[in-house]
């Protein structure tokens, strides 16, 4: 369908984001549109809506990390002098 449709955990409101070409391709690898889990990506196991509070945060933090050093190592590979994170990511996608 070309769009990302799910439910804020916070709000309870449903969400729908257009998806571009590229982003469906990127989640075609992971089995959009039919997710096994209720996550985007498989750096998270368990019922989403059981898995809440300092357990989830852990693991979100743990794979944060991760990504995060592996954005380093990236940066590095290409001679890029900022330090690259998710959070200087999340804000580049907002701005574009």
């Amino acid at each position: 369908s070309g769009r990302w449709i799910y439910t804020m955990g916070k709000t309870k409101r449903p969400k729908s984001v257009k998806l571009s070409d590229h982003a469906i391709l990127i989640l075609t690898k992971y089995g959009y549109p039919k997710l096994k889990t209720g996550y985007v990506f498989p750096f998270f196991t368990g019922d989403p809506t059981k898995t809440y509070g300092d357990k989830l945060f852990k693991k979100i933090e743990s794979k944060t990390a991760s990504i995060n050093l592996n954005l380093k190592v990236i940066a590095a590979t290409l001679d890029i002098k900022k330090n690259i994170t998710t959070h200087t990511a999340r804000h580049s996608f907002a701005d574009i």
